[in-house]
């Protein structure tokens, strides 16, 4: 069958290393799995989620595709249902930052045994890059893509990869990606016109009041700034 991803999912599997066996938490109906078992880009899969209704469904796709012997399903919170050393890349995709980060940090054995990391945070990205420098995963790779009006950043990270950088600082790298930065990426250009009116309609809604708001969203377009400024002179170098 030629399954067709969504332009989010289709940015996680391109980033999947080849001949990779894959853990894919939060796999909801397996189609990120079968997309990859269909392709042969990776032998063996393993999906995991917390609700037992879309594991039915993944289970039914998985046998109306004959690909049942090559991938398992298991209900699990994070990693709760997986045994270190099953698998060597890691999917969490579709949830907030917070979540991810609890996931990687709450068993750091497990997450250390994975070769990569593919992660695709909803929203505080922050989060996962702060979490992936205290497990020492260096990020190597990283997409933006927009889909249904929404920016989603998918991060991919290694333990043989370096630290990344852009230079212009740890927040601002965590926040909008050192190498979404480096590579002056159009999506996160088009992320930060989308942003910035968005945070001038939140500021003037605040009063004074809210002293401790302001200054955070000060900051913030403060960093859209720099980043504008950084993408000019390396446009020009």
């Amino acid at each position: 069958m030629n399954r067709q991803l969504s332009e989010r999912l289709f940015a996680i599997a391109s980033l999947v290393t080849p001949g990779f066996r894959l853990a894919d938490v939060g796999c909801d109906h397996g189609l990120l799995s079968l997309y990859l078992l269909e392709r042969q880009t990776v032998p063996y899969a393993i999906g995991m989620d917390l609700r037992e209704g879309p594991l039915s469904r993944a289970r039914e796709n998985a046998v109306r595709e004959h690909l049942g012997d090559r991938i398992e399903f298991r209900l699990s919170d994070g990693l709760d249902a997986y045994e270190a050393g099953e698998a060597d890349s890691l999917v969490i995709a579709g949830m907030g930052g917070q979540m991810m980060k609890d996931i990687l940090l709450r068993e750091p054995e497990k997450t250390d045994s994975f070769q990569e990391l593919i992660l695709e945070p909803q929203k505080d990205p922050d989060r996962v890059r702060a979490a992936l420098r205290q497990l020492s995963f260096g990020i190597s790779a990283e997409r933006m893509v927009k889909e249904q009006g929404k920016y989603y950043p998918v991060i991919r990270a290694a333990r043989s990869a370096p630290n990344a950088s852009s230079g212009l600082g740890t927040r601002i790298d965590d926040y909008y990606g050192p190498l979404l930065l480096q590579n002056r990426d159009s999506v996160l250009g088009a992320f930060l016109d989308f942003r910035e009116p968005a945070i001038r309609r939140i500021l003037d809604g605040l009063t004074e009041e809210n002293g401790g708001k302001r200054r955070q969203f000060e900051q913030a377009l403060a960093d859209i700034e720099t980043i504008r400024r950084y993408f000019s002179c390396k446009c020009l170098s």
